[in-house]
């Protein structure tokens, strides 16, 4: 399904592309006020990694929130998109097969992605080993 090019060219990802529009921007920014609230702004350093993060629209709104942000993605196309759209790291590969760039992160995101894995538990698992305390 992630190497098919309709996929890439469905309306979902339309929207994304040309910038913060559709449904989602506003849960993105939600989540983000919420993040916010447990690690304040101020708190330098915040350190994000966005799993399954498609085409990056959430790293950027992410990083326009003085997040410093990464991604894992699974799908070639949407890895290199995300990481020209962010400049920012994005790892091509599965969740559970690849090392992020860091080792520890005060936020872990996974938009859109829980719902698609066959072993839910196992990447719950590596997350929370990847979370700063």
């Amino acid at each position: 399904m992630y190497a098919d090019q309709a996929y890439h060219d469905s309306a979902y990802f339309s929207g994304q592309r040309q910038g913060h529009t559709g449904p989602e921007t506003r849960i993105y920014a939600d989540g983000l006020d919420r993040l916010d609230t447990n690690v304040p702004p101020t708190d330098p350093g915040r350190r994000l990694l966005d799993v399954g993060c498609g085409t990056g629209m959430f790293l950027e709104m992410a990083s326009g929130r003085g997040w410093q942000g990464e991604g894992i993605e699974l799908s070639p196309q949407m890895a290199r998109l995300a990481a020209d759209r962010t400049q920012t790291t994005v790892v091509c590969g599965d969740f559970l097969d690849v090392q992020p760039a860091h080792q520890s992160y005060h936020a872990i995101t996974m938009w859109d992605f829980l719902e698609h894995v066959r072993d839910p538990e196992s990447v719950l698992a590596k997350a929370r080993t990847l979370l700063a305390p």
